[in-house]
């Protein structure tokens, strides 16, 4: 083994010994992992897996993972949905392969895209998709679900006669009438009509959105029209129940 320096007053990087002498972190060359180390290891994988792809969003759920969307070197990107299936380890015995697969989806889905975002809601077993890019200068601000179980999607967005996305999914716990379905996040499960998002998220891509119970968050981005692109620091909430 060898040493390096210590990156500070922490002694330990990777559950590895420091060397009292030099004060340094010793770096084991050998193939054992230690104890508290971290290792990348590949995966051997069989079945159709998805092409070569960026911009797209894995998913897991229990001991599958579900890939949706993406973009290649073609400036189309693509609305497909793969599953990998993975095998629980077993001790004692040899790991089987990961497995895709292609998932048939009924009825209409998103539209091709990349870098939306997409998280797992409440029940476990549906994906929440939002926004996204078409192109460089073309932006999402729609809101799709895709039930891993029964395989279909959901569209809970619709355009209005202006041409502006609205929310046509309405909140079963809502004490007040929702436009658009976006609430403001400050406290309480029925918000006061002062809390309800007068306007949708933008069009945009490259944000963050996660699930908390049955509501969606989804905060940042880059928008804007055309190529003159804009940073978002804003914050929405969707009510996905």
């Amino acid at each position: 083994s060898r040493s390096r320096p210590s990156s500070g007053p922490e002694k330990k990087l990777s559950g590895m010994p420091v060397d009292p002498e030099t004060d340094a972190e010793a770096v084991d060359d050998g193939p054992e992992l230690k104890s508290g180390a971290l290792l990348w290891t590949p995966i051997e994988t069989q079945g159709d897996a998805p092409s070569a792809r960026s911009g797209h969003t894995l998913t897991v759920i229990g001991d599958k993972a579900f890939v949706f969307g993406g973009v290649y070197r073609d400036p189309k990107p693509n609305n497909d949905v793969h599953m990998l299936r993975i095998p629980k380890k077993m001790p004692g015995v040899q790991q089987q392969p990961c497995e895709w697969s292609i998932v048939k989806i009924s009825g209409d889905g998103p539209d091709p895209r990349y870098h939306h975002s997409a998280t797992v809601a409440e029940d476990g077993v549906t994906i929440a998709i939002f926004g996204g890019s078409r192109t460089d200068t073309e932006r999402f601000n729609d809101t799709w679900l895709l039930d891993t179980a029964k395989k279909t999607w959901t569209n809970v967005s619709k355009t209005n006669d202006d041409g502006e996305m609205q929310i046509i999914h309405t909140p079963r716990h809502a004490s007040t009438p929702r436009p658009n379905g976006w609430i403001t996040p400050r406290g309480g499960r029925n918000p006061p009509p002062s809390m309800v998002a007068e306007d949708l998220p933008s069009p945009r891509a490259r944000h963050a959105s996660t699930c908390i119970g049955n509501r969606m968050y989804v905060f940042g981005g880059v928008g804007g029209t055309g190529y003159a692109k804009k940073n978002f620091t804003d914050l929405f909430v969707l009510d996905l129940t």
